[in-house]
């Protein structure tokens, strides 16, 4: 497989913008759509990018068929309807265009140890479909369902990965010391090996007619 590593990419959920700020230093060309006008505020005064406030579909000056990569990063769980997103991208992407979507994995051996540790707490949490702070999630995928979902809108995938949170950093550096903190280290370090990883990976192309 393969893919540009230059050209016109849009974030949709930009967020912070730290994603928008790293691909301009690789080369690309951004815009980014992002529903909280906070952020769009943070993105603008830190990096001094233009993010559009507002969702993808809205009245915005976003160009159809303009874009090389559409990246969705943390957003599809978070969605009331992922279908509609989905059969919406292909407007705003060129005919060789690709996406990429990254979402917990919901099947993951980390989430299950997590709800385990939740329980044995006595805490009516779940890992998967209720982080600790809004938004909160809505769907729940792993590489089956998320595959599943979307051939039925039409997109071929062309490739699925799971990847530990390790890979990005997400590792918590205060109160090293703390018995609880030192067993989610341990319990991510021991599962960062594994296939079956508490993050979901996907670049997929959609099939035009």
């Amino acid at each position: 497989m393969t893919l540009k590593n230059k050209g016109i990419l849009l974030d949709v959920g930009a967020g912070k913008g730290e994603f928008l700020a790293q691909a301009i230093k690789e080369g690309w060309e951004v815009q980014g759509v992002e529903p909280s006008p906070n952020f769009c505020a943070y993105v603008r005064d830190r990096f001094h990018i233009e993010v559009h406030a507002g969702y993808l579909g809205d009245s915005l000056p976003i160009p159809e068929h303009g874009f090389d990569v559409i990246t969705l990063n943390h957003v599809l769980e978070h969605v009331d309807q992922p279908h509609s997103l989905l059969n919406l991208l292909p407007r705003y992407l060129k005919n060789d265009g690709v996406v990429f979507m990254e979402v917990p994995n919901c099947d993951s051996y980390f989430l299950r140890v997590a709800d385990l540790y939740f329980r044995v707490k006595g805490l009516h949490w779940s890992s998967r479909l209720s982080p600790f702070h809004p938004p909160f999630h809505r769907f729940g995928f792993t590489a089956r369902s998320l595959k599943f979902l979307l051939q039925r809108c039409n997109y071929e995938v062309l490739h699925i990965a799971t990847f530990s949170g390790r890979d990005r950093g997400f590792l918590c550096k205060k109160s090293r010391w703390n018995p609880e903190v030192m067993l989610r280290d341990l319990a991510s370090r021991s599962f960062q090996f594994l296939e079956n990883r508490e993050l979901l990976a996907v670049i997929a192309t959609p099939i035009r007619s």
